[in-house]
């Protein structure tokens, strides 16, 4: 699993805007985040459903 951090704004560096700052470096993260989140809910549902292990907090 790929472990990343989201670039803090500055305005110095960066010489943007704030919203195109965000949008090119922090969607794309987001968006990752989120299909992972959903994906190991998915896996841990599968798992309680075919009562593997015992009940697990989502």
């Amino acid at each position: 699993m790929e472990y990343s951090t989201l670039k803090k704004y500055n305005s110095n560096t960066y010489h943007c805007d704030e919203d195109s700052f965000f949008q090119d470096n922090w969607n794309k993260e987001i968006v990752n985040a989120t299909k992972n989140i959903i994906l190991n809910r998915n896996i841990l549902k599968n798992i309680y459903s075919k009562k593997i292990c015992g009940k697990i907090s989502f």
